[in-house]
Parts: C-alpha cells; sequence; structure tokens
C-alpha cells in the first residue's frame, strides 16, 4: 500500500529531535524541517522492513516520513508536546477531545478524520 492512499498530517518541526527506534537508527530532525506524518499502518510497516512494530500498541506509533524520505515508526509523544493533566482531565469531562495532531475527535477513544489518536488513547488513559 503507497502512502498517497493515507491521509497525512504535514507539518513543520517546532523543535530540534534526535529519534532513536528498535533497530537503533536515528533521524536528525531540525526545527523547520517539513515532515510527513501518517496514522500506524501494519501492512506498510511490515513491507518496509519494520516487522516488529507490528505489536506495538497502534495508538502510540505513526509513521514519519522525513523531507530525505526517510520512513520512521515513531511514538507521537516523541514529536508533539503532550498536553497538561489539566488539559487531559478537560478533555476527559468536557468533550472537547483533540488527537495527537490538534484535530477534532468525537470520541475519548476514537480517532480525526485522518485517522490519528485521541491523545487520551495515544497515551493509554482509554
Amino acid at each position: 500500500m503507497g502512502s498517497e492512499n493515507w491521509r497525512e498530517h504535514t507539518f513543520e518541526a517546532d523543535k530540534d529531535l534526535l529519534l532513536n527506534n528498535k533497530e537503533g537508527l536515528s533521524l536528525e530532525i531540525k526545527k523547520g524541517d517539513t515532515l510527513r506524518l501518517f496514522p500506524y499502518n501494519k501492512r506498510f510497516l511490515n513491507s518496509n522492513g519494520f516487522p516488529e512494530y507490528q505489536s506495538e500498541n497502534v495508538s502510540q506509533i505513526g509513521i514519519l516520513i522525513a523531507d530525505e524520505g526517510d520512513i520512521y515508526p515513531v511514538r507521537y509523544t516523541a514529536l508533539f508536546d503532550v498536553p497538561e493533566s489539566e488539559e487531559l482531565q478537560e478533555m476527559i469531562f468536557d468533550g472537547n477531545i483533540t488527537s495527537v495532531v490538534g484535530d477534532t475527535c468525537y470520541e475519548l477513544d476514537g480517532h480525526d478524520e485522518k485517522g490519528f489518536p485521541s491523545w487520551p488513547m495515544a497515551l493509554g488513559l482509554v
């Protein structure tokens, strides 16, 4: 399955990051780099040499594609600032739920229209 069938979230990195994956590979991200993020896709990860990610919690991992085209499974918490506990409580009690990419989710244990999980789901709270 090619990435053209997925709903991507494109954004610029707001900070420098150094990500490491299970294979010991590192990806250096510089502030301002354009990144493409896709929701977890088991078939894609397996066919691109990342079969060990099939057992991961699918709500916690996305697929990052950097400027150079490097494919990198990544935890959402490594890319985005995790909401404070007060914000998470508001999401849970008020129903204003956001996904890891900032879009609206209509269920606490749901996904946004692009397929990204809600923050409570990505953090394993639901």
